[in-house]
């Protein structure tokens, strides 16, 4: 499974409705359909499996504790995965901008235009960042 652009199928923010009104079989559902995507995201942020795990749970627990729909049921997807990128920075010690452009664009399939809105970037200043990850990891041996 990968992040997909765009908005969640229907079930999915039906799910997130669900999951912010305080269902716990909603929070296991979603899980099941988004963790292993999220964990791969926030495993480039922490770089320890541990520690992602981690920020996947903080992120649905966050998510659990404040109401994810916006107007769209996009807002909701690009919240939790706002919400769990935040819980892998915490613990990282430090946001790793490029780290996370670089995961969101390759793992999880969004134009840096997307990657940007879940990062609360301007799109300029994302696709600068991203062109220098992406040089870093040109020269990595």
């Amino acid at each position: 499974m990968s992040l997909t652009r765009g908005s969640p199928p229907p079930a999915a923010s039906e799910l997130m409705d669900l999951a912010a009104a305080g269902s716990v079989p909603a929070v296991a559902r979603l899980y099941d359909n988004y963790g292993a995507a999220l964990y791969r995201l926030a495993l480039i942020v922490v770089g320890d499996s541990g520690r992602a795990e981690t920020a996947v749970c903080e992120g649905f627990r966050r998510a659990r504790a404040h109401p994810l729909m916006g107007e769209a049921p996009e807002d909701a997807w690009r919240e939790l995965v706002r919400l769990t990128m935040l819980a892998a920075w915490t613990m990282a010690g430090t946001v790793r901008t490029g780290s996370a452009l670089l995961g969101l664009t390759l793992i999880g399939d969004h134009t840096y235009r997307e990657a940007a809105l879940v990062l609360d970037m301007e799109p300029d200043e994302a696709a600068g960042v991203l062109r220098a990850a992406l040089r870093e990891v040109g020269r990595r041996p």
